[in-house]
């Protein structure tokens, strides 16, 4: 795959992510009271779903070399760069833990459902949170270095 497939695949990705994510969030603030097992399971299918996405994207992010060029204008910030990799190992690490939390629990209790709901909900805050801060590093490398000349 060339650079500009990777970068269309990684964009088709983060499309698919943010939809995922929406879905689930949607699905996580239903009330669940007269189905509580029911409710649990479809959050734990979802949010399979969602893992399994995320995976995808960081693996084609990592393919790519998605923050070479980052590092090629501005070296300066190869730790930042650095810290953003981690980040995915950290964020795919935490999806796992989740989803097996939700695996374990076939008969889940309202504060299971509360955890699963606020770990899940704790996980994508940071994901939106990791996504703005790539978007902004490369926004500013190239809008700087490439695009104003400042």
């Amino acid at each position: 795959m060339d650079a500009e497939q990777l970068a269309q695949q990684a964009l088709e990705d983060h499309v698919r992510l943010n939809r995922d994510a929406k879905g689930l969030i949607k699905l996580l603030n239903l009330e669940h009271e007269d189905s509580t097992a029911e409710w649990f399971e479809k959050c734990g299918d979802s949010f399979r779903h969602f893992h399994t996405q995320l995976r995808r994207h960081i693996e084609t992010e990592e393919l790519g070399g998605f923050m070479k060029p980052v590092c090629e204008l501005r070296p300066t910030l190869a730790r930042e760069v650095e810290r953003l990799l981690e980040e995915h190992h950290d964020l795919l690490a935490e999806c796992t833990n989740i989803e097996e939390f939700f695996c374990l629990h076939k008969e889940p209790t309202n504060t299971d459902c509360s955890r699963g709901r606020h770990d899940a909900m704790a996980l994508i805050a940071k994901l939106e949170s990791h996504e703005a801060s790539e978007n902004k590093l490369i926004q500013d490398v190239f809008n700087l270095d490439i695009g104003t000349g400042d």
